[in-house]
């Protein structure tokens, strides 16, 4: 049995699909919503950018993208830069990506008996 959030997303993905789907219309009846309404809204949309700017990046690299992805990713980068100067108190979003290079050593390290040597196994 699906959740309630499963057949959500399955009507809106089905909907989307049919070529006089009007999102203007989906758009203006969700923006028309108590405040508390609305915030659920955006956390929505702001999950979705998350996931679609996530798999912009994969594509990219394979040379597929699309105007949508492209958007979402630079909807990303705008929502990061927010949330580093102000506080969400009403709206939970997916937290930031962190990108960290990974350090590589210039040689590899000589072991002694499965320990490092620059290291006391007894300390």
């Amino acid at each position: 049995m699906k959740s309630k959030e499963q057949n959500v997303a399955d009507v809106i993905a089905n909907a989307t699909e049919d070529h006089w789907f009007n999102p203007a219309t989906v758009a203006r009846y969700l923006s028309d919503q108590p405040h508390y309404t609305i915030d659920r809204v955006m956390e929505l949309v702001a999950w979705v950018i998350e996931k679609e700017a996530r798999r912009h990046e994969e594509d990219w690299k394979h040379g597929n993208s699309s105007e949508g992805l492209f958007l979402a990713k630079e909807l990303d980068k705008k929502i990061e830069e927010l949330s580093k100067k102000y506080k969400w108190e009403n709206i939970k979003l997916p937290p930031a990506v962190q990108k960290t290079a990974v350090k590589k050593l210039s040689k590899p390290r000589d072991t002694i008996f499965g320990y490092i040597e620059d290291k006391d196994p007894f300390s």
